[in-house]
């Protein structure tokens, strides 16, 4: 089952989900005809844009926040402000950006009260940024040609006009965001491991998303998901519903636990609870997954040919009676190849040594 986060609590500073490399130009809105009032506000003919040197920008004393990252894509250097600039400038879909974030051709407070957040080459950062349309949020960023730029949550207010607004000034609405991230997937992924990737072990962000995907539009209802590439080891799925835009943080908890099946930690030790009945969520991942699990995980991975990777596979199995008759059978044959093993756990599971039943 694919590990994965939800978008923390936005009541706090400190609340807001780090997402690289929005590739926001797959969000594949519709081209629809606009005003002719509209006409410049689309213009992207960037030939009379004016530059400034932000290398003595003013420096956040707070530290960072994690947002929502939009930059520092791969093919891209972030550490030149030339390839940047030219990134800012010339590829990246500031039309697409507005009509994702603004739920409309036109102007609102949706995209006009969102906060955006500016690191800068020096590493400065600046917050609670906002703008009225996109052309004026391109000529910031060309202006100051960040390192990186992050979306926030949509405020009851400008964000810069927060002061202001003194106790009303409070996030009121952020897509729920979950986050597939490899390094979750290291006690089982042999092929690579910490920031290394490669097409064997990006198998796992496969199958994720067909879990986390089918889920979140079958049981729950969610239409508007986009998934995109992390910027790193990883995908991320933004949900933008209305509906789950407006989710408090309890029932963004809610959500996030009904996709786990692994539970505990690497300290308190993993146990995996897939006792009959199943959970019709459960029941249909095993049905999606089952082919990619044996061809994927199984031959690719090999993840349990050693002693320590088939204890590690034992520790999660609840039975007793049944991680038992594994150890004695798997201790006199420790290199057996992982297909082999889980074939073990099927027969023993069948022959009535464990209590509990198993899908297989």
């Amino acid at each position: 089952m694919a590990p994965h986060k939800t978008t923390p609590d936005y009541d706090s500073d400190d609340a807001m989900q780090d997402v690289e490399s929005m590739q926001v130009d797959s969000v594949g809105a519709r081209e629809k005809t606009v005003r002719d009032d509209l006409e410049h506000m689309f213009d992207d003919d960037l030939d009379d844009e004016p530059m400034v040197d932000a290398s003595n920008a003013h420096k956040n004393s707070n530290g960072k926040v994690n947002i929502t990252a939009i930059s520092d894509i791969p093919s891209a250097n972030p550490s030149d402000p030339e390839d940047m600039l030219q990134f800012y400038s010339r590829l990246f879909p500031w039309r697409q950006l507005f009509r994702w974030l603004n739920h409309s051709e036109l102007p609102s407070t949706d995209f006009a009260h969102r906060e955006f957040a500016f690191t800068l080459h020096n590493d400065a950062y600046l917050r609670y940024q906002c703008y009225p349309t996109f052309e004026t949020l391109r000529r910031d960023v060309l202006n100051l040609n960040p390192s990186r730029f992050e979306i926030g949550p949509v405020y009851s207010t400008k964000p810069r006009d927060r002061k202001q607004a003194k106790g009303s000034f409070k996030p009121i609405e952020k897509e729920l965001v979950f986050d597939i991230d490899l390094t979750d997937y290291d006690e089982i992924r042999t092929c690579c491991s910490k920031t290394k990737i490669c097409i064997k072990c990006w198998q796992f962000v496969t199958m994720a998303i067909k879990v986390v995907d089918v889920a979140l539009r079958d049981d729950f209802g969610f239409q508007h998901i986009m998934w995109v590439y992390s910027g790193r080891r990883g995908a991320h799925a933004w949900v933008c519903d209305k509906k789950a835009r407006k989710l408090d943080d309890g029932k963004r908890r809610a959500i996030a636990a009904y996709f786990e099946v692994v539970k505990g930690s690497s300290q308190s030790g993993k146990k995996v609870n897939l006792e009959r009945p199943l959970h019709p969520h459960i029941r249909r991942s095993h049905d999606i997954l089952k082919d990619d699990f044996k061809q994927n995980i199984l031959e690719n991975q090999d993840p349990f040919r050693t002693e320590k990777q088939a204890e590690r596979l034992l520790q999660l199995l609840p039975d007793r009676q049944l991680k038992e008759a594994l150890r004695e059978k798997w201790d006199s044959t420790i290199e057996r190849p992982s297909s082999d093993k889980w074939k073990d756990i099927d027969a023993l599971a069948g022959s009535g040594v464990s209590k509990a039943s198993y899908i297989s």
